[in-house]
């Protein structure tokens, strides 16, 4: 009877159902293009749940007030080979959510998730699987070989990888050598409504921010690869052209103890503020004059495509897929990587020169609605979703 009534309710409903598999729901670019995936699909033909595979998140929220299920399974670590049991058991509850949930294609967002996805649905009987490629792979250099052995098991049972921009396409060709018939690129997509422009009187108040300071702003967590070291050695160079110039950092994470005491010891300490992890965005980009963004590798910056849809000129690195989003000298400045002498140059020629940041900002809204707006990057997953499902999944099925 029950099999019964599940086909029937099968029928009625033919919506296409996905699954997203990823860590956490914490802040973090990937989660939140998670979110407005399974939020902002259309609801008549599509249904989605996300799985996280340790806990939730301030996205969490996000996704239950859009009638999202949610799903979390509290790993704690992976530790496959020492702990097989353990490991084997928390696959067993992803299968069973797998199985009540039936989803017709799983995707997997990160390396844990895009590891296990493709084990989890097959015990599942789950037609597709799909794994997102978000970063550039040089965490591989540093991981065991047995994760890497699974992890190029795990790509022989995906049917289609979606990378976030050609640099990150390209480094997985190349280091992970991927089919490249099952490697697309969909950039991500921003919501333009979030970051119309606003009043920043009262958050420049509540900050403590001088109505006259030029203003640069860093949206990222305090990790080495995000580049914090080199911009902190600029911000110097900036101050000793323009005294008042004010960097605002956003984000958090372990190396802020001693990017605070690096602060001190180069004279900064009214120069920069720390402002943790923040989520009102929208708002911080219209406090500042410049979005500055130092990292040394990145796979395809939400926070650029942030600042310009706030309209917001980019100083940024010019590595990964940071060039496919700023078109240099025309809605922001591209630097070396390390470099602090030319990142300083490019955000101290933009404070001298507002009129040319205004005219990038709005450059940088206009290439966010033509290229990288989130109606862009949901069409683009609804197109593939269809086209694996129309096929019937499967790995011959995923190639167009």
């Amino acid at each position: 009877v029950r099999r019964g009534r599940a086909a029937m309710s099968r029928v009625v409903d033919a919506r296409i159902r996905v699954l997203h598999l990823i860590g956490t729901l914490e802040v973090g670019g990937t989660e939140g293009q998670v979110a407005t995936l399974a939020s902002d699909l259309p609801r008549d033909r599509f249904a989605t749940m996300v799985v996280g595979l340790a806990g939730g998140g301030p996205h969490e929220e996000r996704l239950r007030a859009h009638g999202v299920p949610v799903a979390l399974l509290g790993y704690q670590g992976f530790r496959i080979l020492r702990h097989p049991v353990a490991t084997l058991s928390r696959l067993t509850r992803l299968v069973l959510v797998m199985r009540r949930f039936r989803p017709d294609i799983v995707h997997a967002h990160l390396f844990w998730s895009y590891v296990l996805a493709p084990f989890a649905a097959r015990l599942a009987r789950v037609p597709c699987v799909v794994a997102s490629r978000r970063s550039l792979g040089t965490f591989r250099r540093t991981m065991p070989g047995h994760w890497l052995a699974l992890e190029r098991r795990a790509a022989r049972m995906t049917d289609l990888f979606i990378a976030n921009s050609q640099a990150v396409r390209q480094d997985a060709l190349s280091a992970e050598r991927l089919p490249p018939d099952r490697v697309v690129v969909v950039h991500n997509g921003v919501d333009l409504r979030r970051f119309r422009r606003g009043e920043a009187g009262q958050l420049r108040g509540d900050l403590d921010v001088p109505f006259d300071a030029p203003v640069g702003l860093t949206i990222a967590n305090l990790i080495a690869y995000k580049g914090h070291e080199h911009l902190l050695r600029a911000w110097a160079k900036v101050k000793a052209g323009c005294p008042g110039a004010l960097l605002l950092l956003s984000g958090d994470g372990p190396l802020r103890a001693t990017l605070e005491a690096r602060c001190q010891d180069l004279g900064l300490g009214g120069n920069v503020r720390f402002l943790g992890a923040r989520r009102d965005i929208g708002p911080l980009l219209h406090c500042a004059d410049v979005l500055v963004h130092p990292s040394l590798e990145e796979g395809f910056s939400n926070a650029i495509l942030e600042a310009m849809a706030a309209g917001k000129p980019v100083v940024a690195t010019s590595v990964g897929g940071n060039p496919e989003a700023v078109a240099d000298g025309e809605t922001g400045l591209l630097v070396p990587a390390g470099a602090s002498e030319p990142l300083a140059e490019a955000v101290g020629a933009l404070f001298a020169n507002e009129e040319s940041g205004r005219r990038m900002g709005e450059a940088g809204r206009h290439r966010v609605e033509k290229l990288f707006s989130k109606e862009l990057m949901l069409d683009r997953h609804a197109s593939l979703y269809e086209s694996l499902a129309n096929r019937g999944g499967g790995r011959s099925n995923a190639q167009g």
